[in-house]
């Protein structure tokens, strides 16, 4: 019993849903039929109808409340229900039915943190001074004219494996600006047809 938090039903070719009751929000009470969801899977054999509702069942997500979503994924999945030799006594003797593993449920955790980060401020910086607003804007270099060599040409200079080898010998971080990079291969990876781009590399 309680209130969900978070509600994503199952669907798909094959699958029935029955409900109404079930939404992010809603609270579930104990004076009424605690029934949330009834699921039907249907298939031409049973094994592509186990398939499916196992899909099913997988792909709900309820927070908030308790669920035997995984209690039903275990009997389903279950040798003596797919080869349909299980009896009346199934549950009642087959105890590693009930020993499932517990979702982790990482979105919600995840959500929390965010929420609780954006609201109260990251324990690791919390008390400590904002940074001035009047902050001095950043100034564009003068080059005169004259670019400096750099990474690109020293490559060109010293080929593949030694200029590696260069790399490996520095003591300070090197850092590659992919901003132009980044920036023309969105432009023409959403711009340009293939057709287009292979003429250009054969120029």
């Amino acid at each position: 019993y309680g209130r969900i938090t978070a509600y994503r039903e199952a669907a798909g070719f094959g699958i029935r849903l029955d409900g109404g009751t079930a939404y992010s929000g809603a609270v579930i009470t104990r004076f009424y039929d605690p029934l949330l969801e009834k699921v039907t899977a249907w298939a031409p054999t049973p094994g592509e109808a186990i398939s499916r509702m196992n899909r099913a069942l997988r792909e709900f997500r309820i927070r908030g409340v308790a669920t035997n979503l995984t209690f039903l994924e275990a009997i389903i999945n279950h040798p003596s229900f797919a080869d349909n030799s299980y009896t009346t006594k199934f549950i009642d003797t087959t105890p590693e039915l009930f020993q499932q593993v517990k979702r982790q449920d990482r979105a919600t955790k995840l959500l929390t943190y965010l929420a609780d980060v954006s609201v109260n401020g990251h324990p690791e910086t919390r008390g400590r001074p904002a940074p001035k607003a009047n902050a001095a804007a950043p100034v564009v270099p003068y080059l005169n004219g004259h670019i400096p060599d750099g990474s690109k040409q020293r490559l060109d200079a010293l080929g593949p494996e030694k200029f590696a080898a260069w790399m490996r010998a520095q003591r300070q971080v090197l850092v590659t600006d992919t901003t132009m990079r980044d920036g023309h291969q969105s432009l023409l990876a959403t711009r340009m047809r293939t057709y287009d781009i292979v003429g250009i590399a054969g120029t």
